[in-house]
């Protein structure tokens, strides 16, 4: 299952974010992307499972239910919403590119620490391995970030 960018910009290694949860690991295993362009897009086809009350963040389910949380920014929710719009709501079908959010990339780099941007799959339990591409600049909904191979049963990355 490929994973395509949501954002258009920089791709860099999690193990960057100045937030420590993304740099462990600790909320899951994916990349980041400093997005140039105020949108997000859907970076699989699935269903939306979550959207954070900060319209900072989705998480999206895909049939193989691995899901992917897309979040805008590090600390971006102590924003509290304010410029972000989001085009989802839970339960909703989602294709590859369908619009997510959409945000104000300067108001995010004056008032937070990074925009620094993960994509990561939060459930770890339903894949195998991750094999990132070795993009450095990606395009929304063209670049592939990464390609997840699934678990079988009891072969998983926990």
């Amino acid at each position: 299952m490929s994973v395509l960018s949501p954002f258009s910009g920089r791709v860099r290694n999690l193990a960057e974010a100045p937030k420590t949860k993304f740099a462990r690991k600790m909320l899951g295993e994916g990349i980041g992307v400093e997005p140039t362009e105020g949108r997000a897009t859907s970076p699989v086809n699935g269903e939306v499972v979550q959207v954070f009350p900060t319209k900072h963040a989705v998480t999206i389910a895909t049939d193989s239910n691995v899901e992917l949380m897309i979040q805008v920014g590090m600390e971006s929710n102590e924003l509290e919403g304010k410029g972000f719009q989001v085009h989802v709501k839970e339960k909703d079908q989602v294709k590859k590119g369908d619009p997510l959010i959409t945000f104000d990339v300067d108001l995010l780099k004056n008032n937070l620490t990074s925009i620094l941007s993960p994509v990561v799959v939060v459930n770890p339990n339903k894949i195998k391995e991750i094999h990132y591409t070795d993009v450095t600049n990606a395009k929304h909904n063209q670049t592939i970030l990464y390609d997840v191979e699934l678990a079988a049963d009891g072969d998983s990355m926990e």
